[in-house]
């Protein structure tokens, strides 16, 4: 009874939208970032990312740090790898999601036109499973596009609507930040733990 009550006034018509970032989600791109780094600047030290901005450390040679970076992240792609089982795992919940009626998007804010065309380029190459890509033109922007976002950016986590649903990829950046479920690889991220998610969202609605 108390499950029929918790659902009584949900829209069963509306169309849940389940968001997944690209970069520190199924891909691991501070790895791919360090090593295009290392190949411009070779006597050049290479920071850990511990911090959220953790390229701003590195030394650019008299070259503003965030403007190289976002210059430069459509070339990111061009060695990034996925996360192991990130593919496997992403076609999975593209099953569930597509089984419920449901809807996966890849969201992902990528800071130039180069770096959206890469970005596709790299999902569709690597065989990953979704309906569409949004490219929020800042992070936390994410959330026009999804119900329940799985990301690790903080200002995505950190400014959640209370209506929607987070689930947060740790890493040493995010470690401060709440998040409604977590995971620490994407393979943690189960049908289960979507099911968990998407009845979260219908309790706060």
């Amino acid at each position: 009874m108390k499950r029929i009550k918790l659902f009584e006034n949900f829209d069963e018509n509306m169309i849940i939208k389940v968001g997944i970032d690209i970069d520190g989600t199924i891909n691991n791109m501070v790895d791919a970032y360090n090593e295009l780094y290392q190949k411009y600047f070779p006597n050049n030290k290479v920071y850990k990312a511990d911090i959220w901005d953790w390229y701003q450390q590195m030394e650019y040679d008299g070259e503003n740090p965030k403007e190289w970076f976002e210059s430069h992240k459509a070339e990111v792609f061009e060695t990034c790898k996925p996360y192991p089982g990130a593919v496997n795992t992403i076609s999975k919940i593209y099953d569930y999601v597509k089984s419920q009626g449901y809807d996966l998007y890849i969201v992902t804010n990528q800071p130039t036109p180069e770096a959206k065309v890469a970005a596709q380029i790299w999902l569709d190459e690597n065989g990953f499973q979704y309906d569409k890509v949004f490219f929020a033109e800042q992070s936390a922007g994410k959330w026009k596009y999804a119900d329940i976002m799985i990301d690790d950016g903080i200002k995505v986590l950190n400014g959640k609507p209370d209506d929607k649903v987070s689930i947060k990829v740790s890493h040493p950046w995010n470690d401060k930040c709440h998040s409604d479920f977590l995971i620490h690889n994407i393979t943690e991220l189960t049908v289960d733990l979507i099911k968990e998610a998407i009845e979260k969202f219908i309790e706060k609605n």
